[in-house]
């Protein structure tokens, strides 16, 4: 029954494209469409998208039908779906000089989908580009996200901050920047900076914050987050130099600090104090002691 269904089908659409004909002669003839797509092969891993081009010139008023060889249904026709699963999809566009894409997306691919699938231009003359979907095994995951930076800053200096945000099958499309749980804009403080690139390979998407010439105020807890969830936070402090602080290898008194953790007196004279001296101040405190008891 399917298959009579579908041979109905096939044959109204194929009437549907004939030009109409008048006195025996076509009123408009139409022009002879041809496939721009060249690419015969595509691979993809388990769980990935695959996208199938199929680019016609001057396609018309006829239909544009996507099957995959050994099944008898058709998967789309023109813009329309014919399969119960929402993994399949057609990509639709029309261009300049009569050219039209008609991609077919399948979404999280799996081992069934390989095989070879057929790009049609429904008419008379039935048109047939191929493409083979090569499917391997599962690329292995490595999702997540790292937040890198310097927590301690001097005052004046730049803050830095990278998120490095890995989807595995998916890129991250976006990654978003907050201080202190506020998201930041760059477009309301010039000193603030968001630069962002995608790693294909690595398959990421890198985004670096940089606040110039910082301030006390930026001092706070910076956190990235992608579209996909993925959170990480950082605490920044901001140093302010103190004017009470003590350069290492200096003394509070002004003079040098000796290697092994002794000063000497630079500039100020304190007295010298002889053992003899504290020897006969502590003798005359005793007998002084002594004859007052008398």
């Amino acid at each position: 029954m399917i298959r009579i269904i579908f041979l109905i089908l096939h044959v109204l659409l194929m009437f549907k494209t004939w030009p109409e004909v008048e006195g025996g002669k076509s009123r408009k003839r139409q022009l002879k469409p041809s496939f721009v797509s060249e690419v015969t092969n595509i691979t993809v891993h388990v769980g990935e998208e695959a996208v199938l081009p199929c680019t016609i010139h001057y396609v018309g008023t006829r239909q544009v039908s996507w099957k995959k060889m050994g099944d008898d249904f058709f998967l789309t026709i023109g813009d329309i779906t014919w399969t119960r699963t929402d993994e399949i999809r057609v990509e639709h566009e029309q261009h300049a000089d009569e050219v039209s894409d008609w991609h077919l997306v399948i979404k999280s691919v799996s081992f069934k989908d390989a095989g070879i699938y057929e790009c049609s231009i429904i008419a008379k003359m039935k048109q047939t580009h191929q493409i083979t979907l090569n499917v391997l095994e599962e690329r292995e995951k490595k999702e997540g996200m790292k937040l890198t930076g310097n927590r301690f800053i001097n005052l004046g200096e730049h803050v830095v901050l990278t998120c490095n945000a890995t989807g595995g099958h998916l890129i991250p499309e976006e990654i978003d920047w907050f201080k202190d749980g506020n998201i930041i804009h760059t477009e309301y403080d010039q000193s603030v900076r968001i630069n962002k690139k995608v790693d294909l390979k690595a398959r990421s998407l890198i985004s670096e914050l940089i606040v110039e010439r910082s301030k006390v105020s930026d001092s706070g807890t910076y956190i990235c987050r992608s579209s996909n969830e993925d959170i990480k936070s950082l605490d920044v402090t901001v140093l302010v130099a103190d004017s009470s602080n003590v350069k290492r290898g200096t003394d509070p008194f002004g003079g040098a600090q000796t290697g092994n953790g002794s000063r000497s007196c630079g500039s100020r004279n304190f007295p010298d104090i002889s053992v003899l001296s504290i020897y006969i101040f502590v003798l005359i405190y005793t007998l002084r002691s002594d004859l007052v008891k008398l």
